[in-house]
């Protein structure tokens, strides 16, 4: 059985064989509670970010300045 989360996981990964070596378009979440050893090893090569209950807000924001900056840098 496939999940969702796997179809969307397949997807980010062909189209990361896209982009330029050293060019982020995938961006792992490490939920508060769970290790990155405990998730997917497909995902463990890449930089995670955190995302905390006591200080949401501050990942989130932290998220979304790396989204930005990672696009400004594939757009250029």
């Amino acid at each position: 059985m496939v999940g969702y989360v796997n179809r969307e996981v397949s997807l980010a990964f062909e189209l990361q064989k896209y982009r330029q070596p050293g060019t982020k378009f995938i961006i792992p979440l490490q939920v508060e509670g769970i290790t990155a050893e405990a998730g997917r090893r497909d995902l463990q090569a890449f930089q995670q970010l955190p995302l905390r209950s006591l200080s949401y807000a501050e990942d989130v924001a932290v998220l979304a300045k790396t989204m930005f900056r990672d696009f400004q840098h594939r757009t250029r």
